[in-house]
């Protein structure tokens, strides 16, 4: 099946996941998929980074100009990308530098950029849900490995 979504096009969230009652727009851009150097890549599909958006917006996951969100699939944080130095990563950030509801995003490498940390409250929020364990969350605070991001 061929993706839905391509790169470099912005999407209207709200006509794209209308039961998600959504508003902004998203764009994948093709840095993050074609082996720019110093950008991190999406290892998962366009639209699986679509859907993670989207759900990280219906959810609450969206923060003024950021948001963030982990890959679940059964339940379990999965590998969604590689950071610009080629560590696996779990956690994605979005972003919205014209604070107007245009976002894209990216996989994260919270150990070099402290921009990459999402804010206590989902860390709490994904611990609650089984998603990753207390001592992530010291880790990612100290920007250590933990299990959403590990060196190959």
């Amino acid at each position: 099946m061929a993706n839905k979504h391509r790169t470099d096009i912005e999407y209207d969230m709200s006509t794209e996941y209308p039961a998600y009652k959504i508003a902004g727009y998203y764009k994948s851009v093709s840095y993050h998929r074609n082996g720019t150097a110093d950008k991190s890549q999406w290892t998962i599909s366009v639209d699986d980074e679509f859907d993670l958006f989207a759900k990280a917006k219906r959810d609450g996951q969206i923060y003024d100009d950021k948001g963030y969100a982990l890959w679940i699939v059964s339940e379990v944080a999965c590998v969604l990308g590689l950071t610009e130095h080629d560590s696996e990563t779990r956690l994605a950030r979005f972003v919205d530098g014209t604070r107007s509801d245009h976002w894209h995003g990216y996989p994260a490498n919270y150990m070099r950029a402290k921009n990459d940390i999402p804010p206590m409250s989902l860390l709490r929020q994904w611990k609650e849900n089984g998603l990753i364990e207390k001592s992530d969350i010291t880790r990612l605070k100290q920007q250590k490995p933990c299990s959403l991001q590990r060196s190959l």
